[in-house]
């Protein structure tokens, strides 16, 4: 072992451990924590994250890990801009994509005839609602236009009252990646279930 290998070794070893809670009085426990987190029970089918006419394969992977991770069920609509066996896909899915509960419909309309209307939300720069003001529920739709075009304005307009938008700064950047804006909305909807 080299000499710096072994300096470094022993400043990790002899610094101060740092446990978060300490401010409040408590010691954090990642064997509690982990414990914690074992207990908690996803119910099989928390939400439904849709992806409309989804155009970029590593999306659907991480948006299909994400449901996975979630207990809830992935659709895609058509046209998709690649394979579901596009190797990109499954990557981005890692070794869960054959566990993750995948529905393909051939359009949005046929998606939207079997939803309850007051299930669906659509996630857009346009919304006017915040996604932490909506109050979701368990089985509802998160549906989330192509990364290039986002959803049809001819949507947006007959359901104005449906669209939520993910606050962003300003002068920011004028979207977030698809999966990562169906991460945000989608915990958010765990917390207010769970």
């Amino acid at each position: 072992m080299s000499r710096n290998l072994r300096r470094a070794r022993r400043q990790f070893q002899n610094r101060p451990s740092y446990h978060h809670g300490d401010s409040l009085g408590g010691r954090f426990s990642f064997a509690a924590f982990s414990e914690a987190h074992a207990s908690l029970q996803f119910p099989s089918k928390m939400f439904n994250l849709v992806l409309v006419a989804p155009e970029i394969p590593h999306n659907a992977g991480a948006a299909g890990r994400l449901c996975l991770a979630t207990g809830s069920t992935l659709h895609l609509v058509k046209p998709l801009g690649f394979s579901l066996e596009d190797k990109q896909v499954r990557r981005a899915g890692l070794d869960y994509w054959k566990d993750v509960k995948v529905k393909v419909w051939n359009s949005l309309e046929e998606l939207l005839g079997e939803a309850a209307p007051e299930q669906v939300w659509f996630l857009t720069t346009k919304g006017a609602t915040a996604h932490w003001d909506i109050n979701f529920n368990r089985g509802d739709y998160l549906v989330c236009g192509c990364e290039t075009r986002g959803l049809p304005e001819s949507l947006l307009s007959d359901f104005p009252n449906r669209l939520v938008r993910i606050p962003m700064a300003q002068d920011g950047t004028r979207s977030l990646n698809l999966a990562t804006a169906a991460a945000v909305a989608l915990y958010e909807g765990m917390r207010q279930v769970q």
